[in-house]
């Protein structure tokens, strides 16, 4: 006899399952579909009216595919009629319009820097890109709209697009510079009638430092000896120690932010430690309502889409040696974790930003994973340098001969953002767009192609993407066959371009 009983859990309904099972591993974008996917935009002023060959070899190959996406990292100013602004990643309102003539159709808008100049600033951008004809994601009036998938339609399907920001400490409010950014806010849920609060989209995690067996055990017993002191105070009080305020900090610390990644890891000092062979390494564990509502909304984008595009701005670290993600070309643990469940939830592709140079790609289930194609504009010596920048370096800006620009090269002098001391050698002004080729539903190829900034450009035109030299072309393209190795993918050299096929 069969239950009238309704099924509690949906997600287990026959019917869902089904579709599930049906849809979410497929491209449903019929014939020849190629989608071009570049890094981040970090623009100061519009590019794409430019006649320069080694220009529009760059440019040409997102006007001539079917759908283009990058990050939106920098922000959008009218600088002669607004009054709120700041330093930082800033380009002209007029940069937006220019994304979109150069050919790009959805951006991500959750990074680091989407709120550098606070929420207000964010809508207003928001509302540029809007106007200039881009889908975005990413950012919004709250978290709920921050966090749903947004649609492009296109003559051969809809496409659908959810970008989220890593929080790479767990704090989301952090200050820092205003040269550089105002501070990450993430987005508020709204409850009733009220709206929450305006923001990005935030995907919290928790590292875990990885020590070696002895180095663990010195941080156990520090521990240890901290406990018992704050327990000879607390009977000396008079009260009882309840295990310790540490250990009170450390439950809330998990439920906010993310769980430790097993039971041996240790919480001293507002930080979690654990005994593994990778010593110095970092290991990250995601927030598990933020991972799974991501992955809702993801699954939510594919249903009613057909192809989905799902991404992250991630400043993540594999090693405690440096803070520094440029230096990093191996991709953190929830990285990969992160890629392969959304996959499995109904991404056709995995775009991580972010690190500002390389890293390798990933072919999971006949879907590509993108660890990071480093830039795709990268003008950071002609953003605008706010009143702090001189500040920070203890110069008085009505006296001081340094340009704003100046004070960004020293900001962002090459060699801070590079292992090579050499100029031609860097490979933060290195990098790839990827060009994704389908053919009724199925990827058949991946053509990659090499992107230099202009070592020996003028400072005015550093960070335009130019057509390298083969020279260039091929170390840009072995360095990404050396990346990709670790992944199982191979990457042949066809010219001065790479083609992953399947």
């Amino acid at each position: 006899m069969e239950s009238n009983q309704p099924i509690k859990n949906t997600s287990q309904h026959p019917a869902i399952i089904k579709a599930r099972e049906e849809h979410l591993p497929n491209v449903h974008i019929k014939g020849d579909f190629t989608l071009a996917v570049g890094g981040d935009i970090i623009q100061t002023n519009p590019i794409s009216h430019l006649i320069d060959p080694a220009v529009r070899g760059i440019l040409d190959v997102i006007r001539d595919s079917d759908v283009s996406f990058a990050n939106m990292e920098s922000n959008f100013a009218d600088f002669r009629n607004q009054q709120k602004h700041v330093g930082g990643l800033i380009g002209s309102k007029d940069v937006a319009k220019d994304v979109k003539s150069m050919g790009f159709d959805l951006v991500a808008r959750a990074s680091n820097h989407s709120t550098g100049q606070g929420t207000e600033r964010m809508l207003k951008d928001n509302e540029y890109l809007q106007e200039a004809g881009l889908i975005y994601a990413g950012t919004g009036i709250n978290i709920e709209d921050a966090r749903a998938p947004q649609y492009l339609e296109t003559p051969k399907g809809r496409v659908g697009l959810v970008a989220m920001v890593m929080s790479p400490t767990g704090r989301v409010s952090y200050q820092v510079s205003n040269s550089a950014a105002a501070g990450l806010e993430m987005a508020s849920y709204q409850a009733g009638n009220m709206n929450g609060l305006p923001g990005a989209n935030v995907l919290r995690a928790t590292p875990n430092y990885i020590l070696n067996k002895e180095e663990f055990e010195v941080i156990k017993k520090l521990k240890e000896s901290r406990d018992a002191y704050a327990a000879e105070l607390l009977e000396q009080a008079g009260k009882h120690n309840t295990g310790g305020k540490g250990e009170a900090y450390s439950s809330s610390f998990k439920t906010i932010y993310g769980s430790p990644k097993n039971d041996d890891c240790l919480f001293f000092n507002y930080q979690f430690y654990m005994q593994g062979e990778e010593r110095c390494g970092v290991s990250y564990q995601m927030n598990e309502d933020d991972l799974r509502l991501n992955l809702r909304s993801i699954r939510q984008g594919k249903e009613w889409s057909d192809y989905m595009i799902a991404s992250i701005h991630s400043h993540d670290i594999s090693s405690t040696l440096s803070h520094l993600d440029f230096l990093h070309q191996k991709p953190s643990d929830f990285l990969v974790e992160l890629a392969h469940l959304s996959i499995d939830n109904g991404a056709d592709v995995f775009v991580v930003t972010g690190p500002h140079l390389l890293r390798g790609i990933e072919i999971y289930k006949g879907k590509p994973i993108f660890y990071s194609l480093a830039s795709f504009i990268y003008q950071l010596w002609g953003t605008p340098a706010g009143p702090d920048r001189y500040t920070d370096n203890r110069v008085d800006s009505f006296y001081t001969e340094t340009t704003p620009v100046e004070f960004n090269m020293d900001m962002w002098p090459p060699l801070s953002i590079t292992k090579h001391s050499d100029l031609k050698n860097m490979e933060s002004m290195e990098s790839l767009t990827a060009e994704c080729k389908y053919e009724d539903g199925q990827l058949k190829e991946i053509i990659l192609h090499p992107i230099e900034f202009g070592y020996d450009a003028p400072i005015s035109q550093r960070g335009i993407p130019h057509v390298p030299s083969p020279e260039v072309a091929q170390r840009i393209l072995a360095r990404m066959q050396k990346l990709s190795e670790p992944f199982g993918t191979t990457i042949s050299m066809e010219g001065n371009v790479g083609v992953i096929r399947l």
